[in-house]
């Protein structure tokens, strides 16, 4: 083999990927006319109710469901995972949600 050097250790290879993570806090549905209707300081209603699990994905698959905490000062953001996406939950992407 070129070079003889080290084998790739894959459990420490994929310990480096990076996966995207993002918190859906709510959907709502507007026609191209309500948004361009748009102003500072309206506010849109989402459907998730004050109080629900939002929904964690990771890389676009969900991952689990939590709830908004502060960190430190109370400064930033943080999500307490409360439950783990089910095997047929976690298979559902949010662009195919939004398309139902």
């Amino acid at each position: 083999m070129p070079g003889q050097g080290h084998a790739l250790d894959g459990s420490k290879l994929l310990d480096r990927v990076q996966v995207a993570i993002a918190v859906e806090l709510g959907r709502a549905a507007l026609s191209v006319k309500e948004m361009r209707a748009l102003r500072q300081g309206q506010v849109i209603a989402l459907d998730q109710r004050v109080g629900e699990p939002l929904v964690i994905y990771a890389n676009g698959l969900k991952l689990a469901h939590g709830e908004v905490v502060a960190i430190g000062d109370g400064e930033r953001y943080g999500i307490r995972i409360t439950g783990l996406a089910g095997e047929a939950e976690a298979e559902t992407e949010p662009q195919q949600e939004a398309a139902e």
